[in-house]
C-alpha cells in the first residue's frame, strides 16, 4: 500500500480539524408514507447552524443537511422524513490523498442525529460516488473540492404530539454529525477511511414544524325539519377537536339562499342553540360552519346541510248566516259563522270576529266549527255583516273572511186591536150608557192617537 505524505499523515495523527462551517438547512417538504400524509405542504423554515468539528483530515470541510418534514403535520399524525446530505471535501484533501493512492473516486455516507419532539432519530445518508478530476493531480493544488452528494435513500418516521403547538427538529446535544468518507482507487479498491464528528453549535432548533388539529361539528340539529309558515326553528351543535380545545364561532347558513342566518359562541367545544330567522315557504338546505379563533392550529369544518321543508298553513273557508235579515229596532236577528277546511279533513282551532256597525265582537269557535253571535239595539238603516276567522295558530291555520250579509232595520206601523165595551149592556132606553174603547198593540207599547165612536141605526 502506497504510503501517504508526511504532511498528510501528521494531520490524521494529530486528530484535529479546522473549524468548518457546517449548514443544515431544513427545506421542507412531506415524504410519502403509509400512514396520515400531508399532501404538497409548504416547507418549514431553514435554519443554519455553525459546528465545531474535529475529524481525520487537517482540512475544512462543509456539510449540509437537507430533510423534507412537512411545514405542518396534525396531532398524532405520522410522516416519513427523509434527510439528504452534501459533503464539500476540500481539495487540499483530494490532492493528498491522489498523491498517496492514485487517482480514484471518494464515497461514504453522514449520519445526522436529531430530537423530534424530545424522541431522538438518526438519519444516515449514503453518499452517490464522486469521481476525483484528473486535472488535480496535474495542478498540484487540489483547489476544486469534490462535493459528496447522499442518495437521500434514509427515511425516518417523526410523529406529531397529541395537542396542537409547534413540534421542534432540534439536533442531538453531542455528535450531531457523523461523516464517513472512503476513497477508493481504480486499481485495488484500498479503502480509505475518514471521520468527522460535529457537535450541536450556538442554535440547537433546527426545524419548527406548526403541528395542526383537526376539527368536526358534531350534534347538529335542527328543531324541526318541517313546519308550517312563520313557524320558528332553532339549530345547534357542537365542536369537537383531535386535540387541545375547540374555540370560535359557529355559522348556520341556507345554503339554498345563500343567507347567513346565525352564528354561535364555541366556548371549550360547547355552542348554545340559536333561533334561526323564518324563512319563505319552500325547500332550505342549513349548514353549520366552524370557524376557529386560532386558525394557524385548528382547522375549521362543516356539517349538513341538513332539509328543512316549510309549508304554507291551511287554507279555510267561512260562511255567515242571519236568523233575519230584516228586523224592527227592537227586533233582533242571530248571526252565525261557519268554519271548515278549504281542502281535506280537520278541525280548525280559534275565534270567530262578527264585524257590524263599526264594532266587532269575538266569539269562540265550537267544536264543531261553528259560532253564534246576536245582533240587537240598532237604529233604523242597514247594516253589512261580515265574520272573520282568527285562528289560534296561524302557522297551522290561515283567517278567512265570509261574504257580505246585509240587514235591514226599518220601522212599520203597528197592527193596533180596539177593544169595545158598555157600561150597561143591555140597556133601557131611559139609561144612560157609557162605551169605553180599549185600543192595545204588539210589544205592550202605547198607542198615540184618538178613538171615534159610531152609532148607527135605532130603536126599531
Amino acid at each position: 500500500m502506497p504510503s501517504l505524505p508526511r504532511s498528510f499523515r501528521h494531520a490524521r495523527t494529530r486528530f484535529l480539524m479546522a473549524r468548518p462551517s457546517v449548514g443544515i438547512a431544513l427545506s421542507l417538504a412531506l415524504a410519502a408514507s403509509a400512514v396520515a400524509v400531508v399532501s404538497a405542504p409548504a416547507q418549514a423554515g431553514v435554519t443554519n447552524i455553525a459546528h465545531t468539528c474535529s475529524g481525520d483530515i487537517n482540512e475544512p470541510a462543509t456539510v449540509t443537511i437537507d430533510t423534507d418534514a412537512p411545514a405542518t403535520m396534525y396531532v398524532n399524525e405520522t410522516a416519513n422524513v427523509r434527510a439528504s446530505t452534501v459533503l464539500s471535501w476540500p481539495g487540499k484533501t483530494t490532492y493528498n490523498m491522489m498523491l498517496a493512492w492514485g487517482q480514484g473516486w471518494v464515497e461514504g455516507a453522514a449520519d445526522f442525529k436529531v430530537n423530534a419532539g424530545g424522541v431522538p432519530k438518526t438519519f444516515t445518508t449514503p453518499f452517490t460516488r464522486a469521481d476525483v478530476k484528473a486535472s488535480w493531480i496535474s495542478d498540484g493544488t487540489g483547489s476544486d473540492p469534490i462535493n459528496l452528494i447522499s442518495n437521500g435513500s434514509n427515511v425516518v418516521a417523526i410523529t406529531a404530539p397529541a395537542t396542537p403547538g409547534t413540534l421542534n427538529i432540534t439536533q442531538a446535544p453531542a455528535s450531531s454529525v457523523v461523516a464517513r468518507i472512503k476513497w477508493k482507487r481504480n486499481s485495488y479498491f484500498q479503502t480509505f477511511n475518514d471521520n468527522a464528528t460535529c457537535v450541536s453549535g450556538v442554535s440547537p432548533v433546527v426545524d419548527a414544524i406548526t403541528v395542526r388539529s383537526r376539527s368536526k361539528i358534531v350534534n347538529f340539529a335542527l328543531s324541526s325539519t318541517s313546519v308550517q309558515q312563520n313557524t320558528p326553528v332553532s339549530a345547534s351543535a357542537n365542536v369537537t377537536v383531535d386535540g387541545g380545545s375547540a374555540n370560535g364561532t359557529l355559522r348556520y347558513i341556507n345554503t339554498t339562499s345563500g343567507e347567513d342566518l346565525a352564528t354561535a359562541t364555541v366556548t371549550n367545544g360547547i355552542a348554545p342553540a340559536v333561533t334561526l330567522p323564518l324563512q319563505a315557504v319552500g325547500a332550505h338546505n342549513i349548514e353549520a360552519r366552524f370557524v376557529p379563533t386560532n386558525t394557524t392550529l385548528y382547522d375549521a369544518s362543516a356539517a349538513g346541510p341538513i332539509a328543512l321543508q316549510v309549508k304554507p298553513a291551511r287554507a279555510t273557508t267561512t260562511g255567515l248566516t242571519l236568523s233575519k235579515s230584516e228586523i224592527a229596532p227592537t227586533g233582533f236577528s242571530i248571526a252565525t259563522a261557519t268554519v271548515s277546511p278549504a281542502t281535506g279533513a280537520g278541525a280548525p282551532l280559534g275565534a270567530i270576529r262578527f264585524s257590524y256597525a263599526g264594532t266587532t265582537h269575538d266569539v269562540a269557535l265550537n267544536p264543531d266549527g261553528t259560532a253564534s253571535h246576536t245582533i240587537a239595539d240598532l237604529n233604523v238603516g242597514s247594516y253589512p255583516v261580515r265574520a272573520t276567522f282568527v285562528p289560534t295558530d296561524a302557522n297551522t291555520w290561515s283567517g278567512s273572511d265570509s261574504s257580505t250579509m246585509l240587514l235591514d232595520v226599518v220601522k212599520r206601523a203597528a197592527v193596533s186591536t180596539t177593544l169595545l165595551t158598555f157600561t150597561k149592556n143591555p140597556a133601557l132606553t131611559t139609561d144612560a150608557v157609557e162605551a169605553i174603547a180599549s185600543v192595545s198593540v204588539p210589544g205592550g207599547a202605547a198607542p198615540d192617537g184618538a178613538v171615534s165612536f159610531t152609532i148607527t141605526g135605532g130603536p126599531g
